[in-house]
């Protein structure tokens, strides 16, 4: 039969609710047994296939009550105990709830309402109408199950044409699974079939439905959810115990009404092959519903691996973090139902009552980074909305929202498919780059709550387990204000896929809280994250973090000697050039993030990409290109420098460490590349010299806001030096750098000195002077005198070193370009 048929089958079968009766045989029955015969035992069958031995059974019980009195209607629901009694001898069963017992046999089996999948016994006494529907057991098809049933007592009185009362009690019953037999380890789905009854004013409606049942029977978590056949849908979540059995919260939301209330089963079956249960929902006093649900498994476990390729229900961990009217959010844990049929649903399964909850959910997905609508602070009602990126492949973050009472209740979340606690790296750094979304409840009772945004970084030792957090946050409201900075530590569990520690927000009011998370993906990918803080006036402050794995993100404590991994750096180059009949003394300056270096430590080679923009606009060609442990030229390497040599470029690399003679930095370096260029024809070919300044910059979190710091160093770079000669010149010499980091404020002179390429005698050329501007991590300074720029940085923890790139240009009135030249300052903290 399909679901159309069952729906409307259940809709007649269960109407005896309702005030319009049902026919049948006037047998009598009803009633309390004054001498009750001794029940026969639990167990006493296999399977309820076949002939059937007497047999009390175990089941899980609910019930809904309808009284009218004069056209008006009042409802109630509820768990209640039952029991239900086969008898071979007189093939009939009998069921008590209560004091009140009613027995059914073959000869009120009505025919019209039995089919296939279900028997339907009707018995009407006067103006009591009695009937018990009851699943058919079978091996495969809806509602028809091998160890568990369905059974539904109604019981109608019919006072007059307006008044009267009804019950109907919903029972799930089988042979349950010894707790021998309950798994204790993976995970299990279950298709399950819905049946049931809802009140709808003074009229009954039959309910019936399909949908999914998931259970970790690791840590108990067990979450359902699936559609009606008639529109709408249920959810919920619960756990299961070691001996088999479950209960928990249960939502249902039909065309005419949407209720919350609980439910209970077990499983059933030798080995849990099968499930069932009774459930029972209200809301505001005027719908409410009970019914059974039952279920096989089918493939063990959960199928996707991502959320791009997800099509079915997941069982998945989550962060929980549940911001209540004006207190400051709790920090929990939760087991997640991901349901995607018919209604999708978010059920979630806490450790208390307070966090059994179920979310029918709404997919709306912001882009990165959310659009000033201030959409969660402004959203009415109840709904669920996910606020993550769409680049995330492995988590995702939500919000439930509740604004229905007197305070609003924001339960702000994060889930997905979490790395295996096996699969989590333990050594190296990872880094993040994060999106953060959340809600700010200002103190006061008459503010309203606002949106919060950010993004960040989060990075990880995953060697010592130690977590760091930076981030920017803005506060949505009718435009975006700055908030604060967001700034975090934390420990990586050495054994498991969890983490948590403590941070705070400064800015003009300063907050401090907790966070904890995980990792997901196969990888390690991907990481998610729950916070909360507490304000120094009173207000409170919660939100999300997810955010993918970025390899350009390298340990701040590491060096270029600890690399273990490719990196690319953003780089600041100078370029100079000699170019006969063109360019005669021509210089270039590039800043960070316009050219870039990428370094292989396993292979031992270096990826150069030169895109000097008004280099490239003036017909000069970029530099690209590799240099591996081959083009090493071992008669002009030495301590200082690596040389290279590839049919395309040649030049040398700085070496980092402390055995470099002439300078021991730890994390910065810069390559000296030169390419060759033919004009064509007669034109003489002329060379052009590129100065990449590369390294591990300094984390934001690690830079230095206060105090001040001098740098000492050395000069390298190529030009014209018109007063010695008309010929290109080898510069050399020594830097010094001043940072003021309070006030930004930052100073440099280069002494430099400068020998004729091909060799010759050194002479110096004099101090240039540059002041400019610290900003973030980077600097930029201008030449006091003459034309000239520097574009550098600061590098490894704490600002360890700096260096820049520059170019210069020193005009006079008698000669007119004295001073032409480019190339690099490296230095280390004094």
């Amino acid at each position: 039969m399909n679901k159309v048929k069952i729906a409307a089958l259940a809709a007649t079968a269960l109407a005896c609710l309702s005030l319009e009766g049902c026919g049948g045989a006037d047998s009598g029955g009803g009633g309390v047994q004054s001498t009750p015969t001794p029940p026969p035992p639990a167990g006493a069958n296999a399977s309820l296939l076949g002939s059937l031995k007497s047999e009390t059974f175990v089941n899980d019980a609910t019930q809904g009550a309808l009284t009218v009195a004069n056209g008006a209607g009042s409802v109630a629901a509820g768990a209640t105990t039952a029991s239900f009694v086969y008898n071979a001898a007189s093939q009939t069963y009998t069921m008590t709830v209560g004091g009140h017992s009613q027995s059914f046999g073959p000869s009120n089996i009505d025919p019209s309402l039995t089919n296939s999948q279900i028997t339907t016994y009707i018995i009407k006494s006067g103006n009591t109408t009695d009937s018990l529907t009851l699943t058919k057991p079978g091996t495969s098809g809806h509602f028809t199950y091998e160890y568990v049933g369905a059974a539904f007592w109604q019981n109608t009185n019919l006072a007059s044409t307006s008044s009267g009362n009804g019950s109907l009690y919903a029972v799930a019953y089988g042979e349950p699974t010894p707790a021998s037999g309950v798994p204790t380890s993976g995970t299990a789905t279950y298709g399950i079939d819905m049946l049931g009854a809802q009140t709808t004013g003074t009229t009954v409606s039959g309910i019936s439905g399909t949908g999914s049942l998931l259970v970790n029977f690791s840590t108990g978590a067990l979450a359902l959810g699936g559609s009606l056949t008639s529109g709408g849908g249920f959810s919920g979540g619960g756990a299961l115990s070691s001996s088999g059995s479950f209960s928990g919260a249960f939502n249902l939301s039909t065309t005419y009404a949407d209720g919350s209330g609980q439910m209970s089963g077990r499983l059933y079956g030798p080995a849990g092959q099968e499930i069932g249960g009774s459930f029972y929902t209200a809301n505001d006093g005027t719908n409410v519903a009970a019914g059974v649900f039952l279920g096989r498994t089918g493939a063990a476990g959960a199928t996707d691996t991502s959320f791009a390729s997800q099509a079915g229900a997941e069982l998945l961990n989550a962060d929980l973090v549940v911001q209540n009217g004006k207190t400051n959010g709790q920090l929990g844990t939760a087991a997640l139902g991901l349901m995607n049929q018919g209604m999708p649903s978010i059920v979630f399964i806490g450790p208390g009552s307070s966090w059994a909850m179920s979310y029918a959910y709404w997919p709306v997905t912001y882009p990165h980074p959310l659009a000033v609508t201030n959409a969660l602070a402004s959203a009415n009602g109840q709904g669920v909305i996910l606020t993550d990126t769409a680049a995330n492949q492995y988590v995702r973050a939500g919000v439930y929202f509740d604004k229905t009472g007197a305070s609003p209740v924001y339960d702000q979340f994060t889930f997905g498919f979490e790395t295996p606690a096996s699969a989590v790296p333990r050594t190296g750094y990872a880094a993040y780059d994060t999106f953060i979304d959340g809600i700010l409840v200002p103190s006061g009772t008459t503010a309203s709550p606002t949106e919060v945004v950010g993004s960040g970084t989060v990075g990880i030792n995953l060697a010592s387990g130690a977590v760091t957090t930076a981030a920017t946050l803005q506060d949505v409201g009718s435009s975006l204000t700055n908030l604060g900075t967001l700034a975090g530590t934390g420990t990586l569990s050495s054994a498991a896929n969890s983490f948590s520690g403590t941070l705070t927000v400064a800015g003009a009011t300063n907050y401090s809280g907790n966070w904890q998370g995980r990792l997901y993906g196969p990888a390690a990918t991907e990481i998610g994250a729950v916070f909360n803080g507490a304000g120094a006036d009173g207000s409170s402050l919660t939100g999300t973090m997810t955010g993918v794995f970025n390899p350009a993100i390298l340990d701040p404590a590491a060096t270029l000697a600890t690399l273990t991994r490719p990196a690319t750096f953003a780089a600041n180059e100078s370029i100079y050039s000699n170019v006969p009949y063109t360019f005669p003394g021509y210089t270039q300056l590039a800043f960070r993030g316009v050219t870039q270096i990428t370094y292989d430590p396993v292979n031992q080679t270096y990826t150069i990409g030169s895109t000097g923009l008004k280099f490239n606009a003036d017909g000069l060609p970029l530099l690209t290109g590799t240099v591996t442990a081959a083009d090493v030229v071992p008669a002009q390497s030495d301590a200082t420098f690596t040389a290279y040599a590839t049919p395309t470029m040649t030049g040398r690399i700085l070496n980092s460490g402390p055995s470099n003679p002439t300078i021991q930095l730890s994390y910065l370096s810069f390559a000296e590349m030169a390419q060759t260029v033919s004009q064509g024809g007669s034109n003489p070919s002329y060379t052009v010299d590129h100065f990449e300044l590369f390294g591990i910059p300094t984390a934001q979190s690690s830079m230095p806001t206060s105090g001040s710091a001098t740098y000492s160093g050395v000069v390298y770079g190529r030009g014209n030096v018109y007063a010695f000669g008309t010929g290109d010149f080898v510069l050399g010499g020594a830097g010094q750098l001043s940072a003021n980091f309070a006030s930004g404020a930052l100073t440099s002179t280069l002494t430099l000195n400068a020998t004729p390429v091909g060799g010759g005698t050194t002479q110096a050329v004099g101090s240039i002077d540059y002041a400019g501007t610290i900003t973030g991590t980077s600097f930029g300074a201008n030449a006091t005198a003459g034309t000239g720029q520097m574009a550098g940085g600061f590098y490894g923890p704490g600002a360890a070193e700096a260096g820049a790139a520059f170019s210069y240009e020193g005009r006079t009135y008698a000669q007119p370009l004295s001073v032409n030249v480019a190339g690099v300052f490296v230095g280390k903290k004094n």
